[in-house]
């Protein structure tokens, strides 16, 4: 993962929650996202236990491995830096960034 100090100029961010995707799996919202033209997916799971949140991140990783898409983790920096995320998502109410 880059510490990068400019914002990036996305046009598509997509978000992955199955708690809101009508059925479908994290999986199946980054597919249809890559296919749709998102710039970045950010897998966001509050739920998951660390296992399935990796191995989620894992496939999620080989997916866009060629798509130029940005690959960022909701709120886990141990989930990001094992699956080789590009970016932490880090809300305000979570610990600082640095």
């Amino acid at each position: 993962m880059k510490l990068q100090n400019t914002i990036p100029q996305w046009k598509l961010y997509i978000i992955t929650n199955e708690e809101l995707s009508g059925g479908r799996s994290h999986i199946e919202i980054a597919e249809a996202a890559i296919k749709g033209g998102a710039d970045v997916i950010q897998l966001r799971d509050k739920t998951a236990g660390s296992r399935k949140l990796y191995e989620t991140a894992i496939r999620i990783r080989k997916i866009i491995k060629d798509s130029g898409v940005q690959f960022i983790v909701n709120d886990r920096l141990d989930i990001a830096l094992a699956a080789n995320a590009d970016g932490l998502h880090v809300g305000q109410d979570d610990l600082p960034a640095p």
